[in-house]
């Protein structure tokens, strides 16, 4: 049963809903050119509105009311054709008057809060005064928006009732052909909103408080001629063509190289090097320059890469090849220890070598007496143990120690000397 008369909260929210406000922010790619600026949107646009309020099986009306719809954001200065504008992140909030307010709290008591969303929210695009292309503004809503809580005595909201929401702009292609025209923006003809008040309790008519969620949803009709956002149009222009230059220097396995990069027209944005059809690095430019390292791991040799400039705002796409060479690195044996310290004839003993050298780097490690193998190992992680033949006599011993190198690493060798005793 509807207790809360609908007369009653009619006449609590008529004028009361005019105050309300929507306040949009942040529309648009951000300016790439340096002498581009951003537009700021601040106007205000009047809707008829007409809120229905549904508690269990009723549903009542509480007539057409007058809402402020101010609307805030930005958007390049200069649109290019062919290109998008990207798609934003947006925040409305909802300014709540305070007969709003009030109604609310005859009716829920102590809601709390409110969700809210909007299916159909749109921003309008025309070219040169032609129909509008309507852009929905995705996922546009709020959960838990606080509702401002005063004393039963009290009618007048503590502070500000605003209902933040937020969504996203979708992406708006500009036409290849719309160079030399211009953009204007609109506000949408009419738009749906749905809440639920939360928290609240109702009076069902024995006393007993009945706590549940109230559902409001409302239709917004535009209530003015003019629905244009901008104070002037936004031209359109052709990109500006770019031309890439890359070089590089000569490298070792193991030491990042770097692609030194140029784009004409003090461009900014995304690099990409490629390598046989895949992506090998990214980087950026920035007023026309830049760097891209390239992979320490790069494999020994000659690397024919193209480098690219993908499209960005304002600045149209372009590629250059160039190569880098990658040269060997080079491997040292930093140390090569006989275990045990005192090696006796005619037993086993060990050889431990240490190899500085890129991590990963494999190969042979070959122990020789007088140009006779005595023992080989592989390198693993940076060492090889090598078990020695046995010496047949005590005496001073050079072993030479060599690192044969692999496909990334030179090769390396060491003398060792060793005290054989009986």
């Amino acid at each position: 049963m509807f207790i809360a008369s609908s007369r009653r909260l009619a006449a609590l929210t008529a004028g009361g809903l005019a105050s309300a406000a929507l306040t949009a922010a942040s529309f648009g790619a951000a300016p790439a050119h340096a002498a581009d600026s951003v537009i700021t949107i601040d106007k205000q646009f009047t809707y008829d509105c007409e809120p229905i309020v549904t508690i269990g099986p009723d549903s009542e009306t509480l007539g057409h009311h007058p809402i402020q719809v101010q609307a805030q954001s930005t958007i390049p200065s200069v649109a290019y054709a062919g290109q998008t504008l990207a798609a934003t992140p947006t925040t409305i909030t909802l300014h709540m008057s305070n007969n709003l307010w009030l109604a609310n709290k005859v009716l829920t008591h102590v809601a709390n809060a409110v969700d809210g969303s909007s299916d159909d929210s749109t921003l309008g695009m025309s070219i040169d005064g032609a129909a509008p292309s309507w852009v929905p503004i995705d996922g546009l809503s709020v959960t838990n928006a606080p509702i401002p809580v005063a004393a039963e005595d009290v009618w007048t909201p503590p502070e500000p009732w605003l209902i933040p929401t937020s969504g996203t702009v979708r992406a708006i292609p500009i036409p290849a052909d719309a160079a030399g025209k211009e953009i204007t923006l609109h506000m949408p003809q009419q738009f749906t909103a749905d809440a639920l008040i939360k928290g609240g309790w109702l009076d069902n008519g024995d006393g007993v408080k009945d706590y549940q969620n109230v559902k409001t949803d409302m239709t917004c009709v535009l209530d003015q001629p003019d629905d244009t956002l901008l104070e002037a149009p936004v031209p359109i222009q052709e990109p500006t063509a770019t031309t890439l230059s890359a070089t590089t220097a000569p490298s070792v396995y193991g030491s990042s190289s770097k692609v030194a990069v140029n784009v004409s027209g003090a461009a900014t944005g995304p690099v990409e090097v490629v390598e046989n059809g895949a992506v090998l690095a990214r980087g950026a430019v920035t007023n026309g320059t830049g760097t891209v390292p390239l992979p320490a791991n790069l494999a020994v040799g000659t690397h024919n890469l193209t480098v690219r400039y993908p499209e960005a705002w304002g600045f149209l796409a372009s590629s250059a090849t160039t190569s880098v060479t990658v040269g060997k690195a080079t491997a040292s044996i930093t140390s090569a220890k006989v275990a045990p310290k005192k090696v006796k004839a005619k037993k086993a003993a060990k050889l431990t070598v240490a190899v500085a050298a890129p991590a990963g780097t494999t190969g042979a490690v070959t122990v020789t007496l007088k140009g006779k193998t005595v023992g080989t190992g592989t390198l693993a992680n940076g060492t090889a143990t090598i078990k020695l033949k046995k010496f047949k006599k005590a005496g001073k011993q050079s072993l030479t120690v060599t690192y044969a190198g692999d496909a990334n690493s030179t090769g390396a060798t060491k003398t060792v000397k060793v005290k054989v005793v009986k």
